[in-house]
Protein backbone atom coordinates (compact mmCIF):
# COMPACT_ATOMS: atom_id res chain seq x y z
CA UNK A 1 0.00 0.00 0.00
CA UNK A 2 1.77 3.10 -0.96
CA UNK A 3 2.07 5.93 1.60
CA UNK A 4 -0.24 8.09 -0.20
CA UNK A 5 -3.43 5.92 0.38
CA UNK A 6 -2.25 4.91 3.97
CA UNK A 7 -2.53 8.58 4.81
CA UNK A 8 -6.25 8.26 3.67
CA UNK A 9 -7.52 5.50 4.54
CA UNK A 10 -5.91 4.80 7.83
CA UNK A 11 -4.35 7.92 9.52
CA UNK A 12 -7.15 10.27 9.40
CA UNK A 13 -9.96 7.31 9.79
CA UNK A 14 -7.72 6.99 13.65
CA UNK A 15 -6.84 3.96 13.11
CA UNK A 16 -6.50 1.78 16.32
CA UNK A 17 -3.57 -0.53 15.06
CA UNK A 18 -1.17 3.24 13.69
CA UNK A 19 1.97 2.54 15.83
CA UNK A 20 4.21 4.78 17.12
CA UNK A 21 6.41 5.51 13.92
CA UNK A 22 3.17 5.38 11.85
CA UNK A 23 2.23 7.92 13.87
CA UNK A 24 5.19 9.79 13.49
CA UNK A 25 5.58 9.20 9.37
CA UNK A 26 1.99 11.11 9.61
CA UNK A 27 3.16 14.57 11.73
CA UNK A 28 6.29 14.34 9.32
CA UNK A 29 3.70 13.86 6.14
CA UNK A 30 1.06 16.76 7.39
CA UNK A 31 4.36 19.13 8.10
CA UNK A 32 5.31 22.31 6.44
CA UNK A 33 3.65 24.57 4.41
CA UNK A 34 -0.30 25.14 3.89
CA UNK A 35 -1.91 28.36 2.21
CA UNK A 36 -5.69 29.11 2.82
CA UNK A 37 -6.22 31.08 -0.55
CA UNK A 38 -9.90 32.36 0.43
CA UNK A 39 -9.36 36.30 0.21
CA UNK A 40 -11.37 36.26 3.49
CA UNK A 41 -8.31 34.71 4.95
CA UNK A 42 -5.56 36.92 4.39
CA UNK A 43 -3.99 40.06 5.30
CA UNK A 44 -2.93 40.66 1.95
CA UNK A 45 -2.45 37.80 -0.11
CA UNK A 46 -2.57 33.97 0.47
CA UNK A 47 -2.65 33.24 4.62
CA UNK A 48 0.27 30.83 5.15
CA UNK A 49 0.51 28.36 7.58
CA UNK A 50 3.41 26.57 8.34
CA UNK A 51 3.20 23.16 10.81
CA UNK A 52 6.60 21.91 12.45
CA UNK A 53 7.23 17.96 12.77
CA UNK A 54 8.99 19.15 16.29
CA UNK A 55 7.43 18.98 19.70
CA UNK A 56 6.38 22.40 21.30
CA UNK A 57 4.57 21.10 24.30
CA UNK A 58 3.37 17.30 23.83
CA UNK A 59 1.50 16.09 22.32
CA UNK A 60 1.14 19.62 20.23
CA UNK A 61 3.81 20.78 17.71
CA UNK A 62 4.90 24.48 16.56
CA UNK A 63 3.23 26.27 14.01
CA UNK A 64 3.52 29.52 12.77
CA UNK A 65 1.21 31.81 10.48
CA UNK A 66 1.75 34.58 8.07
CA UNK A 67 -0.53 37.15 6.34
CA UNK A 68 -3.55 35.28 8.11
CA UNK A 69 -6.60 37.15 9.84
CA UNK A 70 -7.77 36.13 12.85
CA UNK A 71 -8.87 33.66 14.16
CA UNK A 72 -6.19 32.13 12.21
CA UNK A 73 -3.88 34.68 12.63
CA UNK A 74 -3.65 33.02 16.38
CA UNK A 75 -2.21 29.89 15.35
CA UNK A 76 0.89 28.98 16.96
CA UNK A 77 0.48 24.92 17.21
CA UNK A 78 -1.29 21.83 15.81
CA UNK A 79 -2.12 18.17 16.76
CA UNK A 80 -3.20 15.35 15.70
CA UNK A 81 -6.02 13.34 17.52
CA UNK A 82 -8.96 11.03 16.38
CA UNK A 83 -8.22 11.59 13.09
CA UNK A 84 -8.09 14.58 12.80
CA UNK A 85 -5.23 18.27 12.71
CA UNK A 86 -6.45 20.49 14.95
CA UNK A 87 -4.58 24.21 14.83
CA UNK A 88 -3.94 25.61 18.12
CA UNK A 89 -3.61 29.34 20.04
CA UNK A 90 -2.37 28.64 23.27
CA UNK A 91 -3.66 25.38 23.13
CA UNK A 92 -6.91 26.51 22.94
CA UNK A 93 -8.99 25.30 19.52
CA UNK A 94 -9.05 27.06 16.77
CA UNK A 95 -9.78 24.70 13.67
CA UNK A 96 -10.11 21.43 13.02
CA UNK A 97 -9.55 19.54 9.51
CA UNK A 98 -9.83 16.09 7.82
CA UNK A 99 -8.07 14.80 4.57
CA UNK A 100 -4.76 14.24 3.36
CA UNK A 101 -1.28 15.60 3.19
CA UNK A 102 -2.17 17.84 0.02
CA UNK A 103 -5.74 18.59 1.03
CA UNK A 104 -7.59 19.55 4.41
CA UNK A 105 -10.76 20.56 4.94
CA UNK A 106 -13.34 21.81 7.84
CA UNK A 107 -14.50 24.93 10.00
CA UNK A 108 -12.59 26.81 12.44
CA UNK A 109 -13.57 27.57 16.03
CA UNK A 110 -16.81 30.23 14.37
CA UNK A 111 -18.21 27.29 12.33
CA UNK A 112 -16.34 28.62 9.67
CA UNK A 113 -15.61 26.19 6.44
CA UNK A 114 -11.87 26.24 5.96
CA UNK A 115 -9.87 24.58 3.04
CA UNK A 116 -5.68 24.50 3.44
CA UNK A 117 -3.78 23.56 0.93
CA UNK A 118 -0.25 22.70 -0.44
CA UNK A 119 1.27 25.41 -2.11
CA UNK A 120 1.44 23.79 -5.62
CA UNK A 121 -1.94 22.13 -4.89
CA UNK A 122 -2.96 18.45 -5.73
CA UNK A 123 -2.46 16.04 -8.14
CA UNK A 124 -5.84 17.68 -9.67
CA UNK A 125 -5.25 21.14 -8.95
CA UNK A 126 -1.95 20.74 -11.09
CA UNK A 127 -3.79 18.55 -14.03
CA UNK A 128 -6.60 21.57 -14.17
CA UNK A 129 -3.93 24.51 -14.25
CA UNK A 130 -1.98 22.73 -16.71
CA UNK A 131 -5.28 22.32 -18.72
CA UNK A 132 -6.14 25.50 -19.21
CA UNK A 133 -2.81 26.71 -19.41
CA UNK A 134 -2.71 24.53 -22.79
CA UNK A 135 -6.41 25.03 -24.31
CA UNK A 136 -6.06 28.71 -22.91
CA UNK A 137 -10.05 28.15 -22.11
CA UNK A 138 -12.30 26.99 -19.33
CA UNK A 139 -15.09 25.54 -21.50
CA UNK A 140 -18.52 26.28 -20.65
CA UNK A 141 -19.81 22.71 -19.84
CA UNK A 142 -19.72 20.26 -22.62
CA UNK A 143 -19.44 22.72 -25.34
CA UNK A 144 -17.11 23.97 -27.41
CA UNK A 145 -17.59 27.80 -25.90
CA UNK A 146 -14.67 29.18 -23.55
CA UNK A 147 -16.26 30.93 -20.41
CA UNK A 148 -16.85 34.70 -20.16
CA UNK A 149 -15.64 36.67 -16.68
CA UNK A 150 -18.93 37.23 -16.55
CA UNK A 151 -19.11 33.24 -16.05
CA UNK A 152 -17.01 32.72 -13.87
CA UNK A 153 -17.40 35.47 -11.06
CA UNK A 154 -18.65 35.28 -7.37
CA UNK A 155 -21.72 36.12 -5.48
CA UNK A 156 -21.44 39.10 -3.07
CA UNK A 157 -20.36 37.14 0.41
CA UNK A 158 -23.86 38.35 2.20
CA UNK A 159 -25.54 37.13 -1.11
CA UNK A 160 -27.91 33.82 -1.82
CA UNK A 161 -27.32 32.89 -5.30
CA UNK A 162 -28.25 30.56 -7.86
CA UNK A 163 -26.44 27.76 -9.03
CA UNK A 164 -27.48 26.18 -12.38
CA UNK A 165 -25.38 23.16 -13.41
CA UNK A 166 -23.69 22.82 -16.79
CA UNK A 167 -23.02 19.07 -16.56
CA UNK A 168 -23.35 16.05 -14.55
CA UNK A 169 -22.16 16.44 -10.83
CA UNK A 170 -21.57 15.21 -7.59
CA UNK A 171 -22.41 16.74 -4.66
CA UNK A 172 -19.57 16.26 -2.09
CA UNK A 173 -19.53 15.87 1.90
CA UNK A 174 -16.45 18.55 1.83
CA UNK A 175 -14.61 20.82 -0.47
CA UNK A 176 -12.17 18.15 -1.60
CA UNK A 177 -12.31 15.35 -4.51
CA UNK A 178 -12.08 12.68 -2.01
CA UNK A 179 -14.87 13.29 0.06
CA UNK A 180 -17.78 11.13 0.15
CA UNK A 181 -20.61 12.05 -2.60
CA UNK A 182 -23.97 13.00 -0.90
CA UNK A 183 -25.94 13.04 -5.04
CA UNK A 184 -25.25 12.75 -8.24
CA UNK A 185 -26.90 16.11 -9.75
CA UNK A 186 -27.51 15.86 -13.55
CA UNK A 187 -26.95 18.73 -15.78
CA UNK A 188 -29.56 21.97 -15.76
CA UNK A 189 -29.99 21.05 -11.48
CA UNK A 190 -30.80 24.71 -9.87
CA UNK A 191 -29.65 24.86 -6.03
CA UNK A 192 -28.82 27.79 -3.81
CA UNK A 193 -25.32 28.70 -2.86
CA UNK A 194 -24.68 31.51 0.15
CA UNK A 195 -20.75 30.66 0.07
CA UNK A 196 -17.67 29.91 -2.58
CA UNK A 197 -14.52 29.30 -1.36
CA UNK A 198 -11.22 29.95 -3.50
CA UNK A 199 -9.04 26.57 -3.33
CA UNK A 200 -6.10 26.04 -5.17
CA UNK A 201 -8.17 23.28 -7.86
CA UNK A 202 -10.77 26.45 -8.07
CA UNK A 203 -13.68 27.74 -6.31
CA UNK A 204 -15.84 25.55 -4.17
CA UNK A 205 -19.51 26.35 -3.42
CA UNK A 206 -21.64 25.56 -0.64
CA UNK A 207 -24.99 24.53 -2.51
CA UNK A 208 -28.70 23.82 -0.54
CA UNK A 209 -30.82 21.93 -2.47
CA UNK A 210 -34.00 20.80 -0.52
CA UNK A 211 -32.87 19.32 2.44
CA UNK A 212 -29.15 18.36 1.35
CA UNK A 213 -26.54 20.61 1.82
CA UNK A 214 -23.13 19.95 0.09
CA UNK A 215 -20.16 21.31 -1.84
CA UNK A 216 -19.40 21.53 -5.73
CA UNK A 217 -16.24 22.16 -7.45
CA UNK A 218 -16.61 24.72 -10.01
CA UNK A 219 -14.05 23.68 -12.33
CA UNK A 220 -13.56 20.02 -13.25
CA UNK A 221 -11.57 17.79 -16.24
CA UNK A 222 -13.89 16.29 -18.96
CA UNK A 223 -12.27 13.12 -19.95
CA UNK A 224 -8.84 13.92 -18.06
CA UNK A 225 -8.31 16.38 -21.24
CA UNK A 226 -10.54 19.37 -21.38
CA UNK A 227 -10.88 21.95 -18.54
CA UNK A 228 -14.86 22.97 -17.90
CA UNK A 229 -16.84 25.30 -15.95
CA UNK A 230 -19.73 23.18 -14.12
CA UNK A 231 -22.13 25.52 -13.47
CA UNK A 232 -23.06 29.12 -13.99
CA UNK A 233 -24.10 31.41 -10.33
CA UNK A 234 -26.68 33.99 -10.97
CA UNK A 235 -27.72 36.64 -8.62
CA UNK A 236 -30.50 35.76 -6.31
CA UNK A 237 -34.38 36.55 -6.99
CA UNK A 238 -35.60 39.97 -5.58
CA UNK A 239 -38.07 38.23 -3.58
CA UNK A 240 -35.92 37.88 -0.39
CA UNK A 241 -32.56 36.05 -1.89
CA UNK A 242 -34.23 32.75 -2.29
CA UNK A 243 -33.60 31.43 -5.85
CA UNK A 244 -36.90 29.43 -7.48
CA UNK A 245 -36.87 26.89 -10.50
Amino acid sequence: MSRRIWLMSCAFLACASATHAQHNDVITALSGTWYSFEPSRGLSGACAIQLYAEPASPPEFKAETKECRSPLGQVNGWRFSDGMIRLTASGVEIAALGGHQLRMSGEDSAGTPLVLDRPEGDQNARAIKAAIGAYRCLFLGYTDQCAAPTDTRFPPVSDVARITTLVALNLRSQPRADASVIAQLPPGTVASTDLCLVTADGPWCRVQLGEVSGWLARTALRQGEWPILTYRITPASPDGGHPKG
